[in-house]
């Protein structure tokens, strides 16, 4: 099958869960003998196009990747903004942006025609919302419903009488956790994936007589980093002590204010208490997860956290918060815990815990790694959303 992805994340060059699922999604796919194109429209400082073969297998399956940039006047002030407005203004700035690109629907709508997919399959939401709509007149769209902007619009009666008529033209709704999966019949629920060839090896402690906390998250509102920040505040001394908190993705600069939020709550902590890793590549995380004891997922919403279940196949058990699709993959006091949202204070309940073993971490994560090798493997992910393809087709 000839697939169009439609996405404004591409891996490599933004930090976050979709983009590692596209990543990971599209390899499977391309092993399954589909040839995938990832099309993304963003905005820019100035206009370009590139087309270029990212992935070729023996198979001679590929993955190519269309890359347009549009020029608009708009970009640098709302860049500006979108790192420094606040509050309600803020989510407006950011809904604008993710808006924009689709003043240049026709760029995209040619370009995915030109290769006259079998399938098209949409990765982001709100930015190619009109594209997709005018594709899916001739072509099957799938949409997997990634981010926050679809539960946002769910909080409003105004707001879902809105999301109806936007998500209405898609064949099939594919939501990676219950609560970002519609209750209509086109919509199936098929979670994330880890890759568990690569996230495996031998654990590395290079923090000795530590407890170490690993936080792989971009730092965006929704991602509730100042409650863990604000969580390790409140740890006693033994526990501060004895511990080591490991941010990877604090380099993200998508929500500069929210960035110094943080910033300020760990400067008034002990140095020792904490490292900033900054944005790390898949080998250098895998080594962080190997060097750790514990994920950390403070999350406000989330889908279902790559990052959790990287660092469940590298055998870690995860403190996460009870929301979106991380209940169908943590066991409560078996593969990790689970907390309140915004609770800083259930999160040091767990960590004082830890510290004063009364949890046997190293079975805690064989018990993780256990349950990812058997349900989450992307291969198993992409055979389920291959056979979603085929049944769209059938049903045209």
């Amino acid at each position: 099958m000839k697939i169009a992805f439609i996405t404004e994340d591409i891996f490599g060059e933004s930090v976050g869960g979709v983009e590692y699922h596209i990543y990971n999604m599209s390899q499977e796919l391309a092993k399954l003998d589909n040839e995938i194109f990832i099309f993304s429209l963003l905005i820019g400082s100035k206009s370009s196009y590139e087309k270029k073969l990212i992935f070729d297998n023996q198979k001679n399956s590929k993955i190519w990747l269309v890359k347009i940039i549009k020029k608009n006047f708009l970009f640098g002030l709302l860049k500006i903004l979108n790192r420094k407005a606040k509050g309600s203004f803020g989510m407006a700035i950011g809904l604008l942006s993710k808006l924009l690109p689709n003043i240049y629907y026709k760029t995209l709508v040619n370009e995915v025609k030109k290769l006259d997919p079998e399938i098209v399959h949409q990765h982001d939401y709100l930015a190619n919302i009109v594209t997709s709509k005018i594709l899916s007149k001739k072509y099957p769209v799938i949409f997997t419903n990634h981010t926050g902007q679809y539960l946002y619009l769910e909080k409003s009666t105004i707001g879902r009488y809105i999301q109806k008529f936007l998500i209405k033209h898609f064949k099939t709704i594919i939501g990676p956790s219950r609560e970002l999966t519609p209750n209509t019949k086109n919509s199936h629920y098929v979670s994330n994936g880890v890759d568990i060839n690569f996230f495996k090896g031998k654990k590395n402690k290079k923090f000795d007589k530590k407890f170490v906390f690993i936080c792989a998250r971009r730092w965006a509102p929704t991602k509730g980093i100042k409650y863990l920040a604000e969580a390790m505040s409140q740890l006693s001394e033994k526990a501060q002590s004895s511990s080591l908190f490991l941010f990877a993705g604090s380099d993200s600069d998508d929500y500069i204010w929210y960035k110094d939020e943080i910033i300020k709550k760990l400067n008034k902590l002990p140095s020792h208490l904490y490292k900033l890793l900054g944005n790390l590549n898949q080998e250098e995380l895998r080594d962080v997860f190997l060097s750790s004891d514990v994920t950390i997922i403070p999350s406000v919403m989330e889908a279902t956290s790559l990052a959790a279940m990287e660092g469940m196949a590298c055998g870690l058990p995860v403190i996460s918060t009870n929301v979106g699709g991380m209940p169908e993959i943590i066991t409560h006091n078996s593969t990790g815990w689970l907390v309140n949202s915004k609770n800083s204070k259930e999160i040091v309940s767990i960590i004082e815990k830890i510290v004063d073993e009364k949890y046997d971490l190293f079975k805690m994560g064989e018990s993780a790694n256990q349950y990812v090798n058997q349900n989450k493997s992307w291969q198993s992910i992409a055979i389920k959303v291959e056979k979603i393809y085929k049944d769209s087709l059938q049903h045209e």
